[in-house]
């Protein structure tokens, strides 16, 4: 399909796209994250997360204060979290991905 009928197709049936992922398209982790998170933990009354990324670049969060008091392991293998509120190395606050 060329993309001018692929964007008529768009425009005509959009409802019959909404499940086809387009490669050139980022998927939303920070949103399926807030989604699964904000409804399984807000109801045990933990209401801030913070997000992270380890070194290799993966989201996670930390709730309560927010701060890393531990050490974990990541899928990739890489360290996250941290000791005494201090990240390990290579990982990176999300300051603009807080959820309540």
């Amino acid at each position: 399909m060329c993309s001018q009928k692929f964007l008529d197709y768009v425009y005509k049936y959009p409802v019959r796209i909404k499940s086809i992922f387009l490669p050139t398209m980022r998927e939303d982790v920070i949103s399926k994250f807030r989604e699964t998170l904000g409804e399984k933990f807000a109801a045990q009354g933990h209401q801030l997360y913070t997000w992270y990324k380890c070194a290799g670049g993966h989201v996670y969060a930390i709730n309560n204060c927010g701060e890393p008091q531990e050490k974990g392991k990541c899928f990739c293998g890489g360290e996250i979290g941290g000791i005494k509120h201090t990240l390990s190395q290579g990982n990176r606050r999300l300051d603009s991905y807080k959820i309540f």
